[in-house]
């Protein structure tokens, strides 16, 4: 084999690792975009029930609030995988809902960092209440009181967290 015919082999070699770098890189952009796209459609349709909700001030806004923050978090997250970003780690905040006994409750928890989509749990709710795996919390409260219970969050790489949702009923 001559020096030039190993040079343009090895020039090809590396190129061949280019082009199957580039390959992943560009499934990596894709997968983040579709993170980006569902978390910006899920903005949207919490905008859109609090609109439907009538906005005015009342635990609709704050748990459309609160859904707009957490697909926010995927976003940022989606955003740091595409610029190869480490995300921050996964962190659920003390959380609190104000309920009157009696009435309806729709609350949206929220976590942040770690690697949306999140999974919400919790072993125990307040009577009346229960939550599904987005964390929404709904229900309603019977007894006048204050309650804390513990959630625990569960993110797409498998990392978890815990943290408590204090529940006051009047």
């Amino acid at each position: 084999m001559s020096h030039e015919t190993e040079i343009l082999d090895k020039i090809l070699d590396e190129l061949r690792e280019i082009r199957r770098e580039v390959g992943h890189k560009m499934s990596a952009l894709t997968d983040a975009v579709t993170a980006n796209t569902t978390a910006v459609a899920a903005n949207t349709a919490a905008v859109d029930a609090a609109v439907a909700a009538g906005i005015g001030g009342g635990a609709d806004d704050a748990a459309a609030a609160t859904q707009i923050a957490a697909n926010t978090s995927a976003i940022e997250a989606s955003t740091a995988s595409l610029t190869g970003a480490t995300p921050q780690p996964l962190s659920v905040p003390a959380q609190a809902i104000d309920a009157a006994v009696g009435a309806a409750v729709a609350s949206q928890l929220a976590a942040s960092g770690g690697t949306p989509p999140y999974v919400f749990t919790a072993a125990t709710l307040s009577s009346g209440l229960s939550l599904d795996s987005t964390g929404l919390v709904i229900g309603s409260v019977a007894t006048a009181g204050t309650y804390t219970d513990t959630v625990t969050v569960a993110d797409s790489a498998g990392a978890t967290a815990s943290g408590t949702v204090t529940t006051t009923a009047s």
